[in-house]
């Protein structure tokens, strides 16, 4: 499936959570995943709602905050999906991603609004600014 999207500022939450208790998220999607993540996750809202179908994902428990928005509560192991992608700019340039969504939030958010989580920071690597227009592909669909 390929998406097109608005890269949208984030408000630091996914970093701190990625950062929290010695790098706990980051050992832990690179145990399930095989990649070292980048502290933190590029914000995208999409032209259309993302397919957030369990079976397009890689599933597996992560550490999360059970009552957000503070951090300084109690942590539980929820399950987490991650779904392949790729990126690419206005000039062509790509980048491989994760979008990343805990089961439990499939319906707290929006299903046009992706978290992605790289090995690489995709800011940085594509040039990307707020606002800014991107294509989103999945790299697994229903229609495999």
């Amino acid at each position: 499936m390929i998406y097109t999207g608005l890269i949208r500022k984030g408000h630091g939450g996914a970093s701190k959570c990625f950062m929290w208790e010695n790098e706990r998220r980051i050992n832990e999607i690179q145990a399930g995943l095989g990649i070292r993540p980048v502290a933190g996750s590029l914000n995208i809202q999409l032209d259309k709602e993302f397919d957030w179908s369990p079976s397009l994902a890689i599933n597996f428990l992560v550490m999360d905050v059970i009552k957000r928005p503070s951090l300084l509560g109690e942590w539980d192991h929820f399950v987490c999906s991650f779904y392949p992608c790729k990126l690419k700019n206005s000039n062509g340039d790509e980048a491989r991603a994760w979008a990343m969504r805990f089961k439990k939030d499939i319906d707290v958010y929006r299903k046009d609004f992706v978290e992605l989580v790289s090995d690489v920071h995709i800011r940085t690597q594509l040039n990307l600014n707020d606002g800014e227009k991107i294509e989103l592909t999945t790299l697994l669909d229903n229609n495999v």
